[in-house]
């Protein structure tokens, strides 16, 4: 059973304490009484009749009595009474000490193991089976715990760089596969250094300059410069810039584009960084929805203001929408590999949202197709 180590260290302590107190209330009175009674045993049968009178009549701290001890060699038995007291103390500090000392090695030996334990984690160790068991004082036992949890936590930490690392690698390597080898064929004389040939590897530079700049979005987000500029917005204004904007694109996939709202939703918010979300949502809607309708509403709902954009395609490629929201992760890598995307937009979207202290809701629509739900607050504090 875990104890409070507080409990344990006051137990200890009041012990000790006790064990003192009784030494020094008990120890000398029958220390005395044993040297009075050795004393008495000692001398002839005589002298102890008469040192019986002498305390019967003066008691035995008079100085009569004392005097009669002193004649008949009692300064003997003081210092025998010094010594034994000497070594009672000595005991007492040495039994204290005992105790303290296990109870000390009984809450050392897991911080010990504790100690090895976070070296081996900040040379790149992400296992528990350094950790002591959780025994011992409670507050032990729970750093203990907590410091599995550090681990656990640093080991997913750890799979998730790997997986986002994997992503940017794989996002980079085709861009950079296309430009090599159609620089490799240009020195062969492969191919023509014409217009063409300039053009496309500008686009294959432009999708490496894009997936820089959403990872560079997504790092600012997470604390590292990501900043608003807020000022008085018209949600309303950003949805007809976006929809001017993305206009060519729906006609070119066959998508009709609407914006419905109630009227101007004004809204504390950094104007830029709202277009470019709400155009994530609008650009992912066309590019999985093509030849159908997508809607973009925007909804005063009190203290908030809601932008939802749905269509009427076949809804969200995989079970569980939300899953859309993680860097690189797509239900749809043929498409995804057609548009040349990053995987990032949603992301940065749910970023975007988390930094105007908003969310980001991906449901599915009730006439079917997608529905995504971008609320933020009008006024942040």
């Amino acid at each position: 059973m875990n104890i409070s180590l507080r409990l344990q260290i006051a137990s200890v302590a009041i012990a000790i304490s006790v064990g003192a107190a009784l030494i020094a209330a008990f120890v000398p009175g029958l220390l005395f009484e044993l040297r009075d009674y050795l004393f008495m045993a000692s001398l002839p049968a005589e002298d102890q009749e008469t040192l019986r009178r002498l305390i019967e009549v003066h008691g035995s701290c008079s100085g009569i009595v004392h005097e009669f001890q002193g004649q008949h060699g009692i300064t003997r038995w003081d210092f025998n009474y010094h010594v034994a007291l000497t070594v009672a103390i000595i005991a007492t500090a040495v039994i204290g000490g005992t105790l303290a000392f296990k109870l000390a090695g009984g809450i050392a030996a897991p911080i010990v193991s504790l100690s090895m334990a976070a070296k081996a984690v900040a040379n790149g160790a992400r296992d528990n089976e350094r950790l002591p068991p959780r025994s011992g004082p409670r507050e032990v036992g729970e750093l203990i715990g907590d410091f599995a949890l550090m681990t656990e936590s640093l080991a997913a930490a750890d799979r998730d760089l790997r997986l986002r690392s994997n992503g940017i690698a794989h996002e980079l390597r085709t861009p950079l596969a296309v430009i090599r080898a159609r620089l490799s064929g240009a020195k062969d004389g492969v191919f023509v250094a014409d217009p063409a040939f300039f053009d496309s590897l500008l686009g294959q530079v432009s999708q490496i300059e894009r997936l820089t700049s959403d990872l560079s979005m997504l790092c600012d987000s997470q604390g590292l410069g990501f900043s608003l500029e807020r000022a008085p917005t018209s949600v309303n204004d950003v949805v007809e810039a976006v929809i001017h904007c993305l206009g060519p694109m729906a006609a070119d996939h066959g998508v009709t584009l609407t914006h419905h709202g109630d009227g101007p939703v004004m809204a504390d918010a950094d104007a830029a960084r709202l277009e470019r979300a709400i155009a994530n949502l609008v650009e992912n809607a066309i590019r999985h929805a093509a030849a159908t309708r997508v809607t973009v509403t925007v909804d005063d709902a009190g203290d908030r203001c809601r932008i939802v954009v749905v269509d009427d395609g076949r809804g969200w490629p995989v079970r569980d929408p939300d899953t859309l929201k993680e860097p690189f992760v797509t239900g749809d890598s043929a498409a995804r590999e057609r548009s040349k995307r990053t995987g990032l937009g949603l992301a940065i979207v749910q970023a975007i949202a988390r930094a105007h202290h908003g969310s980001l809701a991906l449901e599915s629509s009730p006439g079917g197709g997608a529905r995504a739900v971008l609320t933020i607050p009008k006024t942040i504090n």
